[in-house]
């Protein structure tokens, strides 16, 4: 209704949005709600024809003060950054939205080990550390969240295998670094050419299946999320145990007493390890679901071969 289709970028334009917006808000308010300003601005497909750090300022900052004004107890995030554009972060912080927004959001998109990732989430929560400013008495705390990240099986290098491996260590990932919430990109296939990412990000196939109980094939990345939901559930990160070297990972998460594992390596080949975990007899789980037997642990510890695809030991 505005400019044409443009990206909201003149004052009415800015208005209008702003009226959406908290409307929006309004119908849909005290429901848990994180309302998101905008998707991957600081790309030109999503910002035609170019990208533009301050356009994009100057319609997160309307909002923020409509929300402020009409819809004070609805939670607003952003900027939703296609992969970690540091420099329109820092112009969006700078301009003042982190005293409207309750997170910040942004779409990591690394084709690497996604324990890269770590390194540039301590990057943005210096700078978010950098240019927040009190509000009221408190300094309230103003997380990461990461809320749009896939690996598509169409990339080189890139299997269906790999790609539920890859889930699961992004999402462990995530967790270790205190991101709240993970969202994953995509849960269905786009299509079915075989040389275009974007149809093979997804959890499931493309096909729908008429008549079938499950309508969509699953992929070994949906089997990778269902376990990984299932065998944490109820359970709260807690840290990682130090095994010697940077490339071994061991997290610990608990549930009451009850304490669960999950190990793996970014290194190329499968090793043993020894895990300082007390005397006791584990079960273990591949990360798409399936058993691999069980361990015991001695005095020593657990000796363990870690891989690339993680294990879950859980106590027998």
């Amino acid at each position: 209704l505005y400019d044409k289709g443009a990206p909201p970028r003149t004052p009415e334009a800015r208005q209008a949005f702003s009226r959406w917006a908290v409307a929006a808000a309004k119908h849909f308010s005290n429901r848990g709600v994180l309302w998101e300003v905008y998707n991957e601005p600081n790309h030109d497909m999503f910002w035609p024809p170019q990208a533009n750090a301050r356009e994009y300022v100057e319609l997160a900052l309307a909002v923020g003060r409509a929300f402020r004004s009409d819809v004070p107890s609805e939670k607003l995030v952003g900027p939703a950054v296609s992969e970690m554009d540091f420099a329109f972060l820092e112009t969006c912080f700078k301009a003042g939205l982190l005293d409207y927004w309750s997170a910040v959001t942004v779409h990591p998109y690394l084709r690497s080990d996604p324990e890269e990732a770590a390194v540039e989430y301590c990057r943005l929560r210096r700078m978010i550390e950098r240019y927040r400013t009190a509000r009221g008495s408190e300094r309230v705390e103003i997380p990461i969240i990461s809320g749009e990240w896939g690996y598509s099986t169409a990339w080189r290098g890139m299997s269906e295998e790999k790609q539920g491996v890859m889930l699961a260590r992004e999402m462990l990932t995530n967790l270790a670094n205190g991101i709240p919430i993970s969202i994953w990109y995509d849960w269905r296939d786009d299509g079915v050419e075989p040389n275009e990412p974007e149809h093979h990000f997804g959890l499931v196939r493309n096909e729908y299946q008429q008549g079938r109980a499950q309508a969509f094939e699953p992929k070994p990345s949906y089997l990778a999320a269902k376990t990984l939901s299932a065998t944490f559930e109820g359970y709260t990160y807690q840290r990682r145990l130090p095994l010697g070297s940077d490339s071994d990972y061991v997290l610990v998460f608990s549930k009451g007493d009850e304490l669960s594992f999950a190990a793996w390596t970014t290194s190329t080949s499968a090793h043993r390890v020894v895990v300082p975990i007390k005397e006791g007899n584990f079960r273990i789980t591949k990360h798409t679901g399936e058993s691999a037997g069980s361990i015991s642990s001695g005095p020593q510890g657990l000796e363990l071969t870690v891989a690339a695809a993680p294990l879950y030991l859980t106590r027998q």
